[in-house]
């Protein structure tokens, strides 16, 4: 929900650190960490975690030449695309 808030500019990473002071939040602070706001669905928020989580170098919403944007990169070589089912069409 927060991946999505970002993207549609209702808040920002700024505020909600600010709102979230003292060791009482620390675990909160630390998931804001794992956030960059790219992501377009929540599934493509589930494969970030799982390629940072196993080592995989992940950039997100890649603009490549000859191609267009790109869900992800990794490892500076492998393009991967997640897309959820508001992509699918009927043949």
């Amino acid at each position: 929900m927060v991946e999505s808030a970002l993207l549609q500019g209702r808040t920002t990473l700024p505020y909600l650190r600010q709102r979230l002071p003292g060791n009482r939040n620390g675990a909160a602070r630390g998931i804001l960490e794992l956030i960059d706001g790219t992501a377009d669905s929540a599934i493509e928020v589930v494969a970030r975690l799982l390629f940072r989580n196993h080592g995989i170098y992940t950039e997100t919403q890649v603009d490549l030449p000859g191609i267009g944007l790109v869900d992800f990169l990794l490892e500076g070589f492998l393009i991967v695309e997640i897309d959820g089912s508001t992509h699918f069409e009927r043949a």
